[in-house]
């Protein structure tokens, strides 16, 4: 039977090889994104001599172990993704060939039978020929774990297994050293470990050394990557973070639900990973997992086996529970076939288990005169049924998986198009030429293990139209709508690109000439890098989101690789209503000439009342945070936000209930004919002399039978008899009254009030009236602001004065404690409705910056908004472990746009940019 074990086995290999390996070259599409990310990390190993045992920190972190196992087959075979199939191929026809783990766990004829059971169920799965065609890094989970458990059931079934029981440890721990899924497997063989020695008691000394041995290797082997977990807890557990994210996809209880359906009535949906809905297992292997789960649960009850078998009964009872990954991946579309392959090889071990159980059975009714001789004897009839099922499950199997690889879907979801897009630039790019990639991912690693050549890539929302001295060859992949850039022209397209298995062309690609863009001449808004040439904005309305696509002339390359531009729409009064960015990276790569078009959402609230509102656009380093700053003819500096043009905001087809519309209290307040005070947003509570008081106000327009008439509105801070009109106007908009309204319109109005400076300290009521109604929206505290109006003394007197609003009368300079303290004496000139920020900046004599400090007066406490003429204030700073020779700088400037307080009074000082400051004294 041993010989018939080794002859079946190498027909059990070959079939699995055939299945694995014809037309590997073809089928699955791609590279995907994925398998690219591998090649490019195995490259960077092979060839570049990069060290990144045991995770590399790219791609959200990768284990390692399967990269290193990859380079022989780079350096001597091919330096591409095909290396890594076959390494993928190799990895699983070795863990097929482990199926003689069957054989190890369990004694005599019955333990082949399971064996050569577990091969064949493993050669013709669909899975496991998926996995095994693929440049998955994971593909080698399975192969490590299975040989982790051959070697230590060969040592606990010896004598003197001590070696095989070390080499088990080994190769248990370098499984934590290829995916994810690979992280419950110690805790796994512990738990199966501390069965055997519950089960074993007449011998619990010998396990206890076995396991010494076993799980000392392990865990030595496992060292690196435990002190990597350890440094870098984010990166080890980063993936794993993100698809266990709770509310993004499904409930725990929901994911336990699919995972019980994945093993053999529906699997995992996703086209890129599984012919969608195909379980697992095939219905007859699920019903033998079930018979398994019954037949080894039984032989514990009964104590049936050697005590090495009834453990190897409860690891495969326990396999099911290795989907544990893919069960809390609740962010990450359960079930995920990927993060359940930890279950892999016991999975079919158990399958195989039930095999051998049904096998036994039918003996046993073919054989009822001899129960005993033939109980537990898988003969002829048992191995030729394997084979049978072996040849048939291989057609079968093999008429699925390509009929799964053909699908025109799979091909765009594993990156078939992008593919064909490497393939495809060599013959269409020469030197003149400049290459632009529209796709979801930019810096695509299909595109870049491909082709080597230099890509600008667009994303999906960006496009760029090229120098006058060149041409740009504009590539959209199927993840990357091109039918909304207007500015593409239909001349442009390339007909010559090869068709996808739909039938449809693969890509798109546009071939632009460089004398198409209109030479524009330099506008108001530009910065250091990018001058602002257009703005195409549609109308939106109120309620839903549009787009805008603004256009950038780049007049050089910025010295910052990921730039992102920030868009605000703001209302009449200054308020943010809505705020977007774009996801830019490869900024440093722009070149000069180039027109840059980006495009940028815009949401607009519901109640949003008609009218055109403007828009403003910042431009940031993500990874600085430095922001450009603005340019214009009169100033070298103009802030670093500009308005770029307006967005028309219409009336929306079908007005939001008035429920609908957020805000903290509800009313119902019949403020004049067809007018309903609807709500409103709660003012603070408490409030400072000056402060700006932001209110909402939601307005409703009720039918009525009197027409709706202009209508004037104030809003009052009262106490006792004493009223104070804070604002007083048309509700909403000056230029949308409600003679403009319609019934059933739903309009918010913004307000933002400056408090006088003179307001007296007390409890005010805050009131909104009209002529023929009042409602009371609130009780504020005002707060007193104890003043200073006589000068404090200082050190060092001054004169200097800044904008004409607010002089420096004097400040002290001192080391002491180690540190460097610094107050300035502030004195109001006249009222200021800017909120100033002081930056104070401490060089050493070399001009190097030791410290910088940028706050609003008194560490953000007292702002120059609510200065009075003839107060003075005293602004502390303090700097430690500053104590060499020092200059100390400062100014006042605007913190949204960074315009600075022009000096007058003193030596008009400018720093190296051309802004103003004031320089208060350099120590010796």
């Amino acid at each position: 039977m041993r010989r018939t074990f080794l002859w079946t086995m190498l027909v059990v290999l070959l079939v699995a090889a055939f299945l694995r390996i014809w037309q590997l070259e073809t089928y699955p599409p791609g590279p995907h994104y994925d398998e690219g990310a591998e090649l490019l990390i195995a490259r960077s190993i092979a060839f570049g001599g990069a060290n990144l045992f045991p995770i590399a920190n790219s791609y959200q972190g990768r284990e390692t172990l399967y990269h290193y196992l990859s380079v022989p087959l780079l350096r001597f075979v091919a330096d591409d993704i095909f290396s890594l199939q076959l390494l993928s191929v190799y990895c699983n026809l070795l863990t097929v060939a482990a199926a003689a783990l069957g054989r190890a766990m369990f004694r005599g004829e019955r333990g082949l039978l399971i064996g050569l059971a577990v091969g064949v169920m493993m050669a013709v799965s669909f899975h496991q020929i998926y996995i095994s065609r693929q440049a998955f890094r994971s593909s080698a989970l399975p192969l490590f774990q299975a040989l982790g458990l051959l070697f230590l059931w060969q040592g606990l079934n010896k004598r003197r297994g001590w070696l095989w029981l070390a080499i088990g440890g080994f190769f248990a721990g370098l499984a934590l050293y290829t995916y994810m899924a690979s992280r419950l497997f110690p805790l796994w063989l512990f738990l199966g470990g501390f069965s055997l020695l519950l089960i074993d008691r007449n011998r619990r000394g010998l396990r206890l050394r076995q396991g010494l041995v076993f799980f000392t290797a392990m865990g030595l082997t496992a060292v690196p990557i435990i002190l990597y977990a350890l440094r870098y807890p984010d990166i080890f557990m980063g993936r794993l973070s993100e698809v266990t994210n709770t509310g993004s996809d499904v409930t725990l209880l929901e994911s336990v639900r699919l995972h019980l359906r994945m093993f053999f009535i529906e699997g995992e949906g996703y086209v890129r990973y599984n012919a969608p809905g195909r379980p697992y297992l095939t219905l007859p292997e699920g019903l033998l997992m079930l018979v398994g789960l019954t037949a080894a649960a039984w032989s514990l009850v009964r104590g049936k086996g050697t005590p090495a078998e009834r453990a190897a009964c409860i690891l495969a009872l326990m396999s099911p529970l290795m989907v544990i990954p893919s069960v809390i991946s609740v962010g990450g579309l359960p079930p995920n076939h990927m993060r359940s392959l930890g279950m892999v090889p016991l999975i079919f071990v158990l399958v195989a288990i039930g095999f051998a159980a049904v096998a036994d059975g039918v003996q046993y009714w073919l054989k009822k005169d001899e129960p005993q001789r033939h109980r537990g004897i898988a003969g002829t009839t048992s191995l030729v049924f394997l084979l049978s099922v072996l040849f048939i499950g291989a057609l079968l199997v093999g008429r699925d998986y390509f009929r799964w690889a053909n699908r025109a879907d799979l091909f765009y979801q594993a990156d078939g198009d992008l593919a064909a897009v490497a393939e495809w630039l060599p013959a269409h790019v020469d030197e003149n030429t400049l290459v632009y990639i529209a796709s979801y991912h930019r810096e695509h690693p299909t595109i870049i293990t491909g082709w080597n050549g230099t890509v600008t890539w667009l994303g999906t929302d960006s496009l760029f139209l090229p120098p006058p001295d060149k041409t740009a060859l504009v590539v959209f992949t199927n993840t990357a709508p091109r039918e909304s850039w207007s500015a593409l022209r239909a001349e442009w397209a390339i007909a010559d690109v090869p068709p996808g298995p739909d039938g449809a062309p693969a890509f798109y690609a546009y071939r632009i000439p460089g004398d198409v863009v209109e030479r524009r001449a330099v506008t108001e808004t530009r910065n250091p890098y990018m001058t602002f040439v257009g703005l195409d904005s549609q109308p939106v309305r109120a309620g839903d989101s549009g787009q805008v696509t603004m256009q950038w002339r780049v007049d050089q390359p910025p010295p910052y690789a990921r730039l992102r531009p920030i868009l605000e729409l703001r209302d009449t009064t200054g308020a943010v209503l809505s705020i977007s960015d774009a996801f830019l990276l490869g900024t440093t790569l722009w070149r000069p000439g180039e027109t840059m078009m980006q495009r940028m959402g815009v949401v607009v609230l519901p109640g949003t009342p008609p009218g055109e509102y403007p828009l403003f656009i910042m431009w940031v380093d993500r990874d600085s945070g430095t922001y450009l700053t603005y340019q214009n003819a009169e100033s070298e500096f103009a802030g670093i936000t500009a308005q770029i043009g307006t967005l028309n905001v219409t009336r929306p087809a079908l007005f939001p209930a008035v429920e609908s519309v957020s805000v903290d209290v509800r009313a119902s307040v019949e403020m004049a004919a067809g007018v309903r005070l609807a709500g409103w947003n709660r003012p603070s509570e408490s409030a400072r002399p000056g402060e700006v008081l932001p209110l909402t106000l939601l307005w409703d327009a009720v039918p009525s039978a009197q027409p709706r008439e202009s209508l004037s509105v104030e809003l009052v801070l009262q106490r006792e008899a004493e009223a104070i009109v804070l604002w007083s106007g048309q509700p909403v908009r000056e230029d949308y009254s409600p003679p403009e309204w319609l019934d059933g319109e739903v309009l918010t109005h913004r307000l933002r009030q400056r408090l006088p400076r003179d307001l007296a300290a007390g409890r005010y009521t805050l009131k909104l009236r009209t002529q023929q109604a009042e409602a009371e929206i609130g009780q504020i505290e005002i707060a007193e602001i104890a003043r200073v109006f006589d000068a404090p003394a200082f050190d060092q007197p001054s004169e200097v004065v800044l904008g004409d609003v607010i002089r420096l009368r004097g400040y002290s300079l001192r080391q002491e404690n180690g540190g460097l303290t610094l107050e300035l004496m502030w004195e109001a000139l006249q009222s200021v409705e800017t909120d100033y920020t002081v930056f104070v900046h401490v060089d050493d004599a070399s001009e190097t910056r030791l410290a910088q400090r940028d706050t609003m007066p008194q560490d953000n406490a007292y702002p120059t908004s609510l200065w009075v003429p003839g107060e003075f204030i005293v602004d502390r700073y303090r700097f430690e472990g500053v104590n060499t020779a020092t200059t100390v700088r400062i100014g006042l400037y605007v913190q949204e746009n960074g315009e600075r307080l022009r000096v007058s009074g003193a030596t008009d000082n400018r720093d190296s940019d051309n802004h103003d400051y004031i320089e208060i004294e350099t120590m010796p």
